[in-house]
């Protein structure tokens, strides 16, 4: 069995005093290849917008919504065989908290669950990870993990997504107008 994977993500976020508006744009893109000759390609889109308020020195409640769009083809001996797409909307809520171990360095850690039963069943999100940013240009270290419970439809048209992304995170954080 052959598996490849790759994503990427670009976030951009703004504040404002004590709030800040954000947008994340996540692609992902993955084939999988079976001993029985047959390949699975997938991709995915998960456009996520929200607001956080800081409520503490460090601490921030944070709230949006998350665009979520997948789309799947199998083939068999080159042979499309089965191809489908699902899109739905997940509002959230969660906080977030970054510890500041030097000028330079902070421990940021993210948590936020959703769904509520109006897009997916449930989802929750965890990231984990330190910054470095000796001036304006900085790097991202850590790890996430994403999960989603999503169903839609019944018998032949069941169209269930359960599933948990989680993996490393390296990021380039671009600073303007101060740290």
């Amino acid at each position: 069995m052959k598996f490849k994977t790759w994503a990427m993500v670009f976030h951009v976020e703004s504040r404002k005093g004590d709030w800040s508006l954000m947008l994340d744009l996540n692609y992902r893109q993955g084939e999988e290849d079976d001993l029985e000759g047959s390949r699975t390609e997938t991709t995915s889109w998960v456009i996520e917008g929200g607001a956080a308020y800081r409520v503490a020195y460090q601490f921030e409640v944070l709230g949006g919504v998350r665009y979520i769009d997948l789309s799947a083809d199998v083939t068999a001996d080159s042979v499309s065989q089965l191809n489908g797409s699902e899109s739905w909307v997940d509002p959230f809520l969660g906080g977030r908290y970054n510890y500041p171990f030097s000028r330079e360095w902070k421990l940021l850690v993210r948590g936020d669950i959703g769904g509520f039963s109006i897009g997916s069943k449930f989802t929750w999100n965890l990231v984990v990870g330190v910054d470095w940013r000796p001036a304006n240009l900085g790097v991202f270290f850590g790890y996430r993990a994403w999960s989603v419970d999503y169903e839609s439809g019944s018998g032949d048209s069941l169209f269930k997504y359960d599933v948990i992304r989680h993996g490393p995170a390296l990021g380039v954080t671009f600073m303007f107008g101060g740290k």
